[in-house]
């Protein structure tokens, strides 16, 4: 057993020093099984779908927790009136929600106008000598 696992860490020494290597290739072949298993195990598997989701929001909390200086530093630096002056920040909204914003406008004008008739309407009607 010795030998078999002097040669083993020989090997595997060699086998660091060349790119792709078989042990290398192994691994890989390995975890690709093993990622096809999961996916398809999430496809079916409703427990360990809600279960991996938990796992990954609490991680994410954590994370978000833990670094939340560096992000609101991070925010602040990238949206600092030096880099991003008003205009271009005014301009990348409209670019990014204008259509959305568009139709939500559109929508709210044709729904006030229905309900200024219908209001109308109840008003003209209310003041009718019976």
């Amino acid at each position: 057993i010795y030998k078999y696992l002097q040669k083993y860490l020989i090997d595997l020494q060699n086998d660091s020093n060349k790119k792709e290597s078989f042990l290398v290739q192994s691994i890989e072949i390995f975890i690709n099984k093993q990622l096809e298993s999961l996916i398809e195990k999430l496809k079916t598997d409703d427990n360990l779908n809600e279960a991996l989701n938990s796992i990954i929001c609490s991680l994410i909390i954590k994370i978000i927790q833990q670094n939340n200086n560096a992000i609101a530093q991070i925010v602040e630096s990238n949206l600092s009136e030096e880099k991003l002056p008003n205009e271009k920040w005014r301009s990348q909204i409209e670019d990014k929600v204008g259509k959305e914003l568009q139709y939500i406008r559109l929508n709210g004008a044709i729904v006030g106008g229905m309900i200024g008739l219908i209001i109308g309407g109840v008003k003209y009607f209310l003041a009718l000598p019976q």
